[in-house]
């Protein structure tokens, strides 16, 4: 049968975890669930699928790495609790499957080329430090920082408390 969540961090002073491109880490709950991890990684390559991607809870701190797919088979794929927060980068290959919860805690860095058509909303801080990307949802942080690069935003409902962008970026 399915498992509820093929991999578990639970109550750890550090968690890693890396899911290279062949990888599939599939669950009936989680595709990869963290909670009361002080220090975690994750960094994926392949797929990490569940009714929710990946889940962080408790007091839970972790670093994201995507050039895979992380998919939410019943709407969410990455899913968070009041006390967890992440920095996620998305780089050449990300494709996210659902909605993302982030909050002002959590950051969100575009690196590589590449597209995304999820909500990407909550977030304290989004910077663009990758070549090109389009951003065709919804896109809402405190702050934009275009360090590098080309962002294309398209979706409807945009929002940033302040931008900045590099001589060398562009919107």
């Amino acid at each position: 049968g399915t498992q509820y969540y093929p991999v578990l961090f639970q109550n750890l002073d550090e968690a890693s975890l890396t899911n290279t491109a062949t990888g599939t880490l599939s669950g009936g709950l989680y595709g990869t669930f963290l909670t009361g991890v002080a220090s975690g990684e994750i960094i994926n390559a392949g797929t990490i699928t569940g009714d929710t991607g990946l889940a962080l809870s408790g007091t839970t701190s972790a670093t994201i790495l995507n050039s895979g797919t992380i998919e939410g088979t019943a709407g969410t794929a990455i899913a968070k609790g009041a006390s967890a927060s992440y920095d996620l980068t998305l780089d050449t290959g990300s494709n996210l499957i659902g909605k993302v919860q982030a909050d002002s805690g959590d950051t969100l860095t575009l690196k590589g080329m590449g597209s995304e058509d999820e909500d990407l909303k909550g977030f304290g801080t989004l910077t663009m430090a990758g070549s090109a990307w389009t951003l065709s949802g919804a896109v809402q942080a405190d702050t934009l920082d275009l360090t590098s690069g080309v962002l294309t935003l398209t979706g409807s409902d945009i929002d940033f408390g302040s931008i900045r962008i590099a001589n060398t970026a562009k919107l």
